[in-house]
């Protein structure tokens, strides 16, 4: 199924030029499907983005596909829209159900489990984006920036002591 589709597409049509990071909080789960697009020049696959090379292997990317059926934790989505990395994904709890669902331009890119066609269709698109419409691709990294500092830690600590406050109130 997703094998199948989605590897001859990737290879007949990505070329050399922009690069994709795959992650995965199911990736014991998908060790088969990793298995056999390992070896697309161009995208790097991660069970999780190791800490020593976090930050270079965002800045260098351009596309993250997260085809997890949970979320763990979504700081490596917000961590990638804060590096200017446009996430696709499946529509699931948390960072993108919560955040990214509610963005209208960013929200295009999530789709619902398992529609792999629409994954592949939205890859596809970016890359078209980035490639031909590169004002168009911008567009979308300056919206995933701004969403990503929405949750910087300035102002998540704000919302956080707000939050303790309240609580703290609400005990006394």
């Amino acid at each position: 199924m997703l094998v199948n589709e989605i590897i001859p597409v990737l290879l007949r049509k990505l070329g050399d030029d922009i690069r994709i990071i795959i992650t995965d909080a199911n990736f014991d789960y998908m060790q088969w499907v990793y298995d056999k697009i390992r070896d697309i020049r161009n995208i790097e696959i991660y069970p999780h983005l190791p800490i020593n090379e976090y930050s270079r292997l965002l800045s260098e990317s351009h596309i993250l596909l997260f085809p997890s059926r949970y979320e763990s934790f979504g700081l490596v989505i917000l961590d990638a829209m804060a590096s200017g990395v446009i996430p696709v994904a499946f529509n699931v709890r948390g960072v993108v159900r919560d955040v990214l669902l509610n963005d209208k331009v960013l929200s295009d890119y999530i789709i619902d489990y398992p529609n792999i066609k629409l994954f592949i269709k939205k890859i596809l698109e970016l890359y078209n984006l980035w490639n031909r419409s590169n004002d168009k691709f911008k567009e979308l990294i300056l919206e995933a920036c701004k969403l990503a500092n929405e949750y910087s830690w300035n102002n998540v600590g704000i919302l956080w002591a707000k939050v303790l406050g309240k609580l703290l109130k609400e005990t006394h």
